[in-house]
């Protein structure tokens, strides 16, 4: 462990809180294998993005690189796991990684975001690295030619008889695999060989999402000719066409939907494909959505709020612009009757403030806490937006 690993407080093996070192560099996280703490404590630090991980086994540190550089200038966190038990061996140490991995994912979706992404050659692309820098964890030869789109080699590893149902630590198969990265020959090769068209990874996701969500727009297309799941869903509810609306992919999101891809479906937690669109700033996908008939307020079940909320509590004004002239709700109240004027004002965005009650948002509205959008914005010291608000409501 680093410098930076001592500088967090230290964790018994078998703990199941997390404590946070927040003033090393880079700063550190100490915990046990509990997926769920992990994520809690990822999610509160919401200003961190880029995550290093070393996973703690058999007293051994276990590298698991996800980026050795921060995401949009943000600060890198180091991560340490240690497993409730370190005499699990290889399976321990899968456990330990999946576990840390949907964490990761987790801790996004709890802040509204997706896994932390990062921009490489004008796509979008996972940051996470699928590989575990240990013997036992390491994926097969055939995976990693498949990711690097050598078909040669691919060729000749399934005909020394590779199993072409093979697996990394998160279960992704060769095909998986070759519509992650883009290589529509190998997912043509890998299905007329045999294989699965809807298997799933650890996560629930099937070649589709993976394919939907990186923008592989003839992958999707192959796949649906070739049958796969439009509406498969994974380990949290999300279909292809959530990823692919949330990731702002136009095209397979008009794909997804002319093959019959159900545009209001609802994963665990509530979220429509608009609230994907809509909490990520994606216009073109909100504004396709909204054409084709999607609900616009529908609420998601752990806050209630409507895409219109999300919109307003992310700062994406021509989101909200365009939403409000589709007859959004202005005034929309969350559980706790927070309407978008309370999350504008919360956020301290004059300008977003300044449209919302140009156009009759209820300056008065209080929310389950009695409070006004004024007066969180003076606890937050938000001044203008203070100063704006006072003027919309004269005493």
């Amino acid at each position: 462990m680093g410098a930076a690993g001592h500088a967090a407080l230290d964790v018994a093996a078998n703990a199941k809180t997390v404590t946070m070192g927040m003033r090393s560099s880079p700063p550190t996280i100490m915990a046990a294998s509990s997926g769920r703490a992990i994520a809690r404590a990822l999610a509160a630090m919401r200003w961190y993005h880029a995550v290093s991980l070393d996973t703690l086994h058999e007293g051994v540190a276990i590298r698991w690189p996800l980026d050795d550089v921060a995401v949009h200038g943000q600060v890198p966190i180091r991560v340490h796991v240690a497993p409730s038990d370190r005499r699990l061996g290889r399976a321990g140490s899968d456990t330990i990684c999946k576990a840390t991995y949907r964490a990761l994912r987790s801790c996004m979706y709890m802040r509204g975001e997706l896994p932390a992404r990062r921009r490489a050659e004008g796509r979008l692309q996972d940051v996470v690295v699928h590989r575990v820098a240990s013997a036992n964890a390491l994926p097969s030869k055939l995976l990693n030619a498949v990711e690097k789109g050598h078909l040669v080699d691919v060729i000749s590893y399934l005909s020394d008889g590779v199993d072409i149902h093979c697996t990394n630590y998160i279960g992704d198969t060769p095909l998986h695999c070759a519509a992650q990265f883009g290589h529509l020959e190998i997912v043509r090769l890998l299905l007329a060989e045999g294989a699965v068209i809807d298997a799933k990874t650890t996560s629930g996701w099937t070649s589709l999402h993976y394919a939907a969500s990186y923008g592989a727009l003839e992958i999707v297309r192959f796949l649906l000719d070739e049958g796969a799941a439009f509406d498969a869903k994974d380990d949290i509810g999300r279909t292809p066409l959530h990823e692919a609306s949330g990731m702002g992919h136009l095209e397979i999101v008009r794909l997804l939907l002319e093959k019959g891809s159900a545009i209001d479906a609802k994963c665990d937690n509530g979220w429509t494909p608009l609230h994907s669109a809509a909490c990520l700033g994606q216009l073109e996908i909100v504004r396709f959505l909204l054409e084709e008939g999607a609900v616009v307020d529908g609420k998601d079940n752990k806050n209630g709020w409507t895409p219109l909320h999300w919109a307003a509590r992310n700062g994406y004004l021509e989101i909200v612009i365009f939403f409000l002239k589709k007859n959004a709700a202005i005034d929309a109240e969350d559980n706790f009757s927070r309407t978008p004027l309370h999350w504008a004002s919360l956020r301290g965005d004059e300008t977003l403030v300044m449209h919302l009650l140009s156009v009759g948002a209820n300056v008065y509205a209080l929310d389950g806490f009695n409070m006004t959008a004024l007066q969180y914005a003076e606890r937050h010291g938000h001044r203008s937006v203070a100063e704006l608000l006072q003027q919309a409501s004269p005493k």
